[in-house]
């Protein structure tokens, strides 16, 4: 595990970050660091049966079990992130957790020419598909559409379990909501991953910035997320969905009570007096021409009064 007071030459001898980098603040962190520490713990899917163990990566899974994966092939020289997933059921739990078997980031000095050689990853990552036959497998929009074409067919000239593999469109809403359901799950402690540093890393250092978009610091001793992207992109296909009705669920149960404190922003106030305003006139409009449980439209045409 990585301890962020670790000295800079630490973690340059280990290759996690390069010689010009240089430590920053971090500023504005998107994850709690005990959430981040907290999907590397041991754990077990029957907590009342089995002790708690650490993940380990696995080499190949099983075909009862429906895997998902993304690959972030990232700019040239630059990290190329992967991850494969599967979520589970825990024993009287509502919501799906989610357990990682694979993550990986083939980085430029991984290779004896410095550089990233495409060939050799994409061989892997044909192995990969053979050994988890993954439901699918996303890819990032940058420099993919020859992986998504050969990959594909690959999959389909020899696994029974055919792995669609298709771009994953990218936009600011989609990564905002993305990072939402890894913090959200990783706040019910849902995530559970074997130990890789970088991933570590990433997640700690990774920044709300304004606008509703979270990045990598621009300096520091870590400038990428090239795994975080792959680790949460799988989360989010994987339960998305589950977290969003969940918070629906959440906020459905809200009751309206009295003697609650009242929006301390005065914008925010002003905008609740003009929905209250505009409920009341609605109301009273409905109390004088119609039905009081239903007010009647006026828009497009002027209310009838009932004879």
């Amino acid at each position: 595990m990585i301890d962020l007071q670790t000295s800079e030459k630490t973690f340059i001898a280990e290759g996690l970050i390069s010689h010009n980098s240089k430590w920053a603040t971090v500023m504005d962190a998107y994850f709690p660091e005990a959430h981040v520490r907290r999907m590397f713990d041991p754990w077990t899917q029957f907590p009342a049966e089995e002790a708690p163990q650490r993940l380990a990566m696995k080499q190949k899974g099983s075909p009862t079990i429906d895997y998902v994966a993304h690959a972030d092939p990232g700019k040239t020289g630059s990290n190329f992130g992967f991850a494969i997933g599967h979520k589970v059921m825990v024993p009287g739990q509502s919501l799906p957790h989610v357990v990682f078997d694979v993550i990986k980031a083939w980085q430029p000095q991984d290779f004896d020419s410095g550089e990233m050689d495409y060939e050799v990853i994409e061989a892997e990552m044909k192995e990969y598909v053979d050994n988890f036959m993954p439901t699918q497998l996303t890819f990032d929009q940058w420099n993919s559409i020859g992986f998504i074409q050969r990959i594909g067919a690959h999959s389909r000239k020899n696994n029974f379990k055919v792995t669609r593999t298709f771009e994953r469109t990218a936009t600011g809403p989609i990564n905002w909501k993305t990072a939402e359901t890894m913090k959200v799950a990783l706040s019910l402690n849902l995530i559970h991953c074997p130990i890789y540093d970088l991933l570590e890393l990433e997640c700690l250092f990774l920044r709300k910035l304004p606008g509703d978009k979270v990045d990598h610091p621009d300096s520091g001793p870590v400038t990428t997320k090239d795994v975080y992207d792959a680790v949460s992109i799988v989360i989010h296909e994987l339960i998305g969905a589950d977290v969003a009705a969940y918070l629906g669920e959440q906020l459905s149960d809200l009751k309206a009570v009295t003697g609650l404190p009242g929006p301390k922003s005065p914008e925010r106030a002003e905008d609740v007096r003009n929905q209250f305003s505009q409920f009341t006139a609605e109301r009273r409009e409905a109390l004088r021409y119609g039905n009081p449980a239903r007010p009647i439209p006026t828009r497009g045409r002027a209310p009838q009064r009932r004879r």
